[in-house]
C-alpha cells in the first residue's frame, strides 16, 4: 500500500457498497474485513466510508479497550506510570465485556 492510499477501499457488495480493509489476527494471518454501507451510489459510499473509518472502532467495549483509551488520554499526567503499572497487574482479568444495566420499565 502506498502512503497516499487510504487503508480501506469501497467495493460493490450485494447490490450496494461496502468498506473493505485488511487486519492481522492474533495468529499473524491477514484477513479481509468488510462492512456494508447504506449508500447506493459510489460518491455517497466514498463519503460514508470516510466517515465510518474516521469514527473508529465498533468492536465490543471491553475493559481492556476502555483502559487502553484511558491510559492514552493521561500520558502527560504524573500518575500515568502508577496507573499503567496497576493496569499491568489487572490485565489478565480484563477479558470481561462492560455490560450496561438494562433499561428499567415503569412498574
Amino acid at each position: 500500500m502506498r502512503d497516499d492510499e487510504p487503508p480501506y477501499s469501497v467495493q460493490r457488495f450485494r447490490g450496494g457498497f461496502a468498506i473493505v480493509w485488511w487486519e492481522t489476527g492474533a495468529d499473524g494471518k491477514r484477513a479481509r474485513k468488510r462492512t456494508q454501507l447504506a449508500s447506493q451510489n459510489r460518491q455517497s459510499a466514498e463519503a460514508e466510508a470516510r466517515q465510518a473509518w474516521e469514527a473508529g472502532d465498533d468492536s465490543p467495549w471491553t475493559v481492556e479497550r476502555v483502559m487502553t483509551g484511558y491510559l492514552a488520554s493521561i500520558q502527560d499526567k504524573a500518575s500515568y506510570g502508577r496507573r499503567k503499572d496497576a493496569w499491568k497487574a489487572m490485565r489478565s482479568r480484563a477479558s470481561l465485556r462492560v455490560r450496561w444495566p438494562a433499561a428499567r420499565t415503569a412498574l
